[in-house]
């Protein structure tokens, strides 16, 4: 499940910013994110919406992340949540994809007789 929410959606489904730039994943909000102008995010997150937290929770379908910007009003806050989200998932497809270790096996040693 979380290689589902780090891919990159459907053509159909990306996320146009009105400065021009287009979201394909939850990197690339994560990356635009950290520098994007008050203008832009004031765009797209004020009073009456939150268009990041829309995209996740329909698009991207990351009902956990979505849950935890819902409420958010701030450009870092919700940088710093996504950015938390995706680390914590890329560890998670990292440990998936992990061969699980072989046993090791103790060396057999001799055990000396104790002289009678």
């Amino acid at each position: 499940m979380s290689e589902r929410f780090l891919a990159k959606v459907a053509d159909e489904n990306r996320f146009y910013l009105n400065n021009g730039k287009v979201l394909s994943s939850m990197d690339d909000l994560k990356f635009e994110l950290k520098d994007m102008d008050e203008q832009t995010f004031n765009h797209h997150v004020n009073e009456s919406k939150n268009d990041f937290h829309n995209w996740i929770n329909t698009t991207v379908q990351d009902t956990e992340l979505a849950g935890i910007i819902g409420d958010l009003t701030s450009r870092v806050e919700i940088h710093k949540a996504v950015t938390k989200r995706v680390s914590s998932l890329k560890r998670a497809v990292t440990l998936a994809h992990k061969p699980a270790k072989k046993p090791v096996k103790k060396a057999k040693t001799k055990k000396k007789r104790a002289a009678k």
